[in-house]
């Protein structure tokens, strides 16, 4: 759970410090559920209680859209359990799950967001945000499952 706790901590600290740019849009976040990923029984529901009310607590803190995240959260944790059933949970996995769901969330949430006429659609817009989505977010999830790998290698070794 730490790495839920740093994500979310690091969404904030990332978009102060980068709110003129429009380049980098963290979803750390986000990308924390596919970290937490293994650490969830794969038979029990849990996991999707947990999406949910982190998703939740996503909404109260940084938008201003309750319960609209809270169901995007549970429905990406949904599709990473079918993922990861499918697939390996590997490098490539996370990676290629990593991107899916940066894609899934920005594409969602802007259809959600135009359907409730919040915003107007505009496909440049749109591409916009999944591109710059996409550059920070990986960097960070190969990172931190780096880091998880080399801290879990360890404990296998004691």
């Amino acid at each position: 759970m730490i790495i839920v706790i740093i994500s979310f901590i690091l969404d904030n600290i990332f978009s102060r410090l980068i709110k003129y740019s429009n380049l980098l849009y963290p979803l750390f976040s986000l990308l924390s559920l596919i970290l937490i990923y293994p650490y969830f029984n794969r038979k029990d529901n849990n996991y999707y209680i947990f999406s949910f009310i982190f998703g939740l607590i996503y909404d109260i803190t940084y938008t201003d859209t309750i319960f609209l995240s809270a169901f995007i959260f549970l429905s990406i944790s949904y599709l990473l359990r079918l993922i990861f059933n499918k697939f390996n949970y590997n490098y490539l996995s996370v990676l290629l799950s990593s991107i899916f769901i940066i894609i899934y969330f920005r594409l969602v949430t802007y259809l959600i967001l135009v359907l409730l006429n919040y915003l107007n659609f505009n496909i440049i817009t749109l591409i916009s945000s999944i591109y710059s989505s996409l550059i920070l977010n990986i960097i960070y999830i190969l990172l931190v499952y780096i880091l998880l790998n080399k801290k879990i290698l360890i404990f296998k070794t004691k």
